[in-house]
């Protein structure tokens, strides 16, 4: 069976940014507006509230066009800057579970569920 290799990743990329984005918390709609998708190197950007996340999804969005046979192979970054991202998604050693804290994880559930499905 022939795979096009460009559209496994691209598809499988989308499906673990919208995972990403979609088990981020939201209570101000800071840290899930902020995630941001590029290739080659990574971006910081402090970008306003969203809670909808509009911002991410489109920044991975647009990096999913860019997703050809010549950009197999490159590093490929989603960072997010915000401040607690790690909080959130690690917890503290010393802090009981928050409301705003996502015990799975955003990225570590999305990441080892890639390609799965």
């Amino acid at each position: 069976m022939m795979v096009d290799a460009a559209k496994f990743v691209e598809k499988n990329y989308s499906k673990v940014c919208n995972g990403i984005v979609a088990d981020t918390p939201v209570i101000t709609g800071k840290l899930i507006n902020n995630w941001n998708a590029t290739i080659g190197s990574p971006l910081a950007v402090d970008r306003s509230e969203g809670k909808s996340g509009q911002d991410s999804v489109s920044s991975y969005k647009a990096v999913a066009k860019e997703i050809t046979p010549k950009t197999i192979g490159q590093k490929f970054f989603l960072t997010n800057g915000v401040e607690y991202a790690n909080r959130v998604e690690f917890g503290g050693e010393r802090e009981p579970k928050r409301p705003w804290q996502n015990p799975k994880g955003m990225l570590r559930t999305n990441i080892l569920n890639a390609g799965t499905k």
